[in-house]
């Protein structure tokens, strides 16, 4: 099944002894989530790799007297066949920005794929700043649902939806079934 992302390898965190990625394109290919964890957790200094498919996450907890960043990330390379590697918050390398671009659907408009690339950067924003704890579907509906209780609780009426409201549940249905679609 063709991925369809760029393969990028992010760097959400890293500390002595601990690093871990996002590998955004292993949500699409779940089925390589636990061979690639064999074969890192057969690092010297490995002391333990977690791999979660359905957020792209790659935890390693290692020995740094054995095994430094740069060793570690030379084995994930190797092991995926990615090259590209960026920090999260930082600017994509111009390489990783042309293949997005050319791996676009040329059916999408220039304002879809840029609204799109807004709210997928305004998410991973979000997903760094929590430490992958939430995201921002989930962050802007715990903000609507707060915001409708102290709405209902001030007017002690239940108000039907606003304009917003119903563009943002329109929208986040309309991701949720493109994403639906891409993973077919």
């Amino acid at each position: 099944m063709p991925v369809p992302f760029p393969r990028i390898v992010r760097i959400v965190h890293s500390l002595p002894g601990r690093l871990r990625l996002r590998l955004p394109w292993l949500h699409d290919r779940r089925e390589a989530a636990v061979p690639l964890a064999d074969r890192l957790s057969t690092l010297p200094g490995i002391a333990e790799v977690r791999v979660n498919p359905f957020s792209g996450s790659v935890l390693f907890l290692y020995d740094e007297e054995q095994l430094d960043e740069s060793r570690l990330l030379a084995a994930v390379r190797e092991a995926t066949g990615v090259e590209i590697v960026a920090r999260s918050g930082e600017p994509l390398p111009p390489e990783a920005v042309a293949a997005l671009q050319l791996e676009a659907k040329p059916e999408i408009s220039r304002i879809e794929r840029a609204a799109a690339t807004f709210f997928h950067e305004v998410n991973l924003d979000v997903l760094e700043a929590s430490e992958g704890r939430i995201d921002l579907g989930t962050l802007a509906s715990v903000m609507f649902a707060a915001t409708g209780a102290a709405e209902v609780a001030l007017q002690r009426k239940l108000p039907l939806p606003q304009w917003f409201q119903l563009a943002w549940w329109s929208f986040r249905t309309f991701t949720m079934v493109h994403e639906r679609g891409n993973s077919r």
